[in-house]
């Protein structure tokens, strides 16, 4: 479970010296999420489905393949196989929830992303306060000097609270992808414009994911 999970990565062997690099690690988001039960008195899942799923009208959302078998209309994962595309299991991740177990669709995450777009509120009901969002959008951690050859116009990379930021074409863009097993999927905002994009697919064989949001963007 989410308990264990924490108490053995205590047995992980650092990949770098304290604070030197940055490196993604799901189950840092495992033990945010444990902390926040722990401060709020519920489950990490209770919590999220009582502070921003349901004040959100995400009623399309989820922390759990679990309840998606008594959901209608629901994906089914894809991935490659032998050169053909083709369907796989949910796989349940409940044991490292806060790092990407919510299932939700198009629908339920633009309501996410106009409430962020928004400073926190919306359709004028106030979800999140203001300073938390901005808090949510301010580098914490140096990702990179942000020069690559396929992103010429980009001049920094840094990790913020959930979301990667950088500058492109001379916007501020907050992105972030995820993935599980038949599943990717990108969400990216560029605040100054009031733009967001949500763009969730059914299958893993594929980069679509990362390169549609920029075309969108460009466009």
């Amino acid at each position: 479970d989410r308990a264990e999970v924490i108490r053995r990565v205590r047995h992980l062997e650092p990949n770098s010296s304290f604070r030197s690099e940055f490196g993604y690690q799901n189950i840092m988001f495992i033990a945010a999420g444990e902390a926040a039960a722990r401060a709020g008195g519920r489950s990490w899942d209770e919590l999220v489905t009582s502070w921003l799923l349901q004040p959100l009208g995400m009623h399309r959302s989820n922390t759990s393949v679990r309840d998606l078998a008594r959901a209608g209309n629901v994906a089914t994962p894809h991935t490659m196989r032998d050169g053909r595309v083709v369907p796989i299991a949910w796989r349940n991740i409940d044991n490292a929830g806060p790092a990407g177990s919510i299932n939700s669709s198009v629908a339920d995450m633009t309501q996410w992303v106009r409430m962020l777009l928004a400073g926190g509120e919306l359709d004028g009901r106030r979800i999140l306060d203001e300073a938390t969002v901005r808090e949510l959008q301010v580098p914490h951690t140096i990702t990179g000097s942000g020069i690559d050859s396929l992103f010429p116009m980009r001049h920094f990379s840094a990790y913020g609270l959930g979301f990667g930021l950088s500058d492109y074409y001379g916007r501020k863009l907050l992105m972030h992808s995820g993935g599980i097993d038949g599943m990717l999927s990108t969400v990216a905002l560029l605040p100054e414009e009031r733009v967001g994009i949500v763009l969730l697919t059914n299958s893993d064989a594929h980069s679509v994911y990362s390169a549609l949001p920029f075309d969108i963007i460009d466009r």
